[in-house]
């Protein structure tokens, strides 16, 4: 698309172009511009907005009883938390925050939370000392169907989690 401005389009101390074709391809508060040709790349040619996803705060956090204080044993692998099933946030989401408390008998225990069962976790919570809560607030990004993955590096380890936010 091939937009002629009018001569008199730049309007005096505004710095601005001021013309409804202009301000038509313009994004509205709270979204960004994407210029993203048929191919997928960079282009001129389309010009569309996409609303950026905002955090759903929470005035009360959401619990479950498969995590309020439950203990948890050695995990050899990840496994995934289905957050929608187990707290009730909207499917595929793309990031939760969390309150995480973990508590164990033994030094070091750790709990690992990321967005896939496999490489660096996002958050290691760590219990610093013995038979102690530790509280912690973390961010994980989701994978694509809205989940999050844990694993457990100590014999019965008790941990709390609870959803403060997300994002849609």
């Amino acid at each position: 698309m091939k937009i002629q401005l009018p001569h008199h389009s730049r309007l005096p101390g505004r710095g601005r172009i001021a013309h409804p074709a202009i301000d038509a391809l313009l994004p509205a508060p709270n979204q960004k511009a994407a210029l993203v040709g048929s191919s997928g790349t960079p282009s001129l040619d389309n010009l569309y907005v996409t609303q950026q996803s905002q955090p759903v705060y929470l005035t009360a956090g959401l619990t479950s009883t498969s995590w309020d204080g439950d203990a948890y044993a050695t995990m050899a692998s990840r496994s995934a938390i289905d957050l929608s099933a187990v707290f009730g946030v909207p499917a595929e989401i793309t990031a939760v925050t969390l309150y995480v408390a973990v508590q164990s008998a033994t030094v070091n225990a750790r709990l690992y939370l990321g967005p896939a069962a496999t490489g660096d976790p996002t958050a290691v919570c760590r219990c610093q000392v013995a038979s102690q809560w530790f509280d912690y607030q973390v961010t994980i990004p989701c994978n694509a169907d809205g989940d999050i993955y844990y694993q457990v590096l100590s014999a019965s380890t008790n941990i709390i989690l609870r959803v403060w936010s997300y994002v849609p």
